[in-house]
């Protein structure tokens, strides 16, 4: 899956959805990228899409492109 402006969303990315609801990919369900505490063996049942654990809405499952999702940081970076 990418963001809107074409970079490819990864595990670890802090984003932000609508530019109010911040929050990080915890599983990049396609790709098998998966967070120790978001398993595959818990969350692969999905087969596609992201999960994004924010601060405002919980864990939240997107499964298509959302315009309203932003990178604001790769994991990591600062």
């Amino acid at each position: 899956m990418n963001y809107p402006d074409g970079n490819r969303v990864d595990l670890g990315d802090e984003v932000l959805l609508a530019t109010t609801s911040h929050g990080v990919v915890v599983a990049v369900i396609d790709e098998g990228k998966f967070s120790k505490e978001y398993t595959s063996d818990e969350w692969s049942y999905l087969k596609y899409g992201i999960l994004v654990k924010f601060n405002e809405l919980g864990l939240v499952h997107i499964d298509k492109p959302c315009p309203d999702l932003e990178l604001v940081a790769r994991a990591g970076m600062d």
